[in-house]
């Protein structure tokens, strides 16, 4: 009698193990299963950010970024006709008839044209791009209007190179500008899971 109670104790606590076993394995499956679909959501969620993200930053160059770059760049070939002028000019009056010219065919048609542009679009990076436009402006007007003004030929090429730093300037910073704003462009992805029950 003795032996046959501990042979069916023994059995008892063999299947006892045994479903232990299928318990725990079945549990490391489950959290498996969770595992590896928790990894899939955030991977769909990250790939359709980027997507997203990518689409919107080519609207932006299609639409704001790239018709503003081909918009400054005609600056340094005007900048640099300002020099070519004074370098030939004989004499100051010819010096000051010539960057009057450059000034009302060139450098005027070129702030008016983005000027115009930055009007008529809204946004962070337009408004910032504006107040440099207008900056810019005065600046290289007052600069402009000395060198016509200027004593000898030296002094007028002094105050160029003034003005083509300043022209630098405002180009640099207006690069930057469209980086960081097209950089900045983030979009929230729509939910991959829609639950019944979850706020719209």
């Amino acid at each position: 009698m003795h032996l046959q109670a501990g042979a069916s104790s023994s059995n008892t606590t063999e299947q006892f193990d045994i479903f232990s076993i299928l318990s725990s394995a079945e549990a490391i499956a489950v959290i498996a299963i969770l595992v590896s679909a928790y990894t899939w959501f955030r991977s769909r969620t990250l790939e359709e950010r980027i997507r997203m993200d990518d689409d919107e930053r080519t609207k932006f160059d299609v639409v704001f970024g790239s018709p503003v770059i081909a918009r400054l760049e005609p600056l340094e070939g005007i900048l640099n006709e300002f020099g070519r002028t004074i370098r030939k000019g004989s004499s100051m009056p010819e010096i000051a008839e010539m960057m009057s010219t450059v000034q009302k065919h060139e450098h005027s048609e070129w702030y008016f044209s983005l000027h115009s542009f930055l009007e008529n679009h809204n946004g962070t990076s337009s408004k910032l791009l504006f107040s440099e436009l207008s900056q810019y402006w005065d600046q290289s007007s007052f600069l402009i209007n000395e060198i016509s003004n200027a004593e000898s030929p030296e002094r007028a090429l002094t105050l160029f190179r003034q003005l083509q730093s300043l022209g630098d300037g405002f180009l640099g910073r207006s690069r930057n500008i469209l980086v960081e704003q097209r950089t900045s462009i983030r979009v929230t992805p729509p939910p991959i899971l829609h639950l019944p029950f979850s706020r719209k």
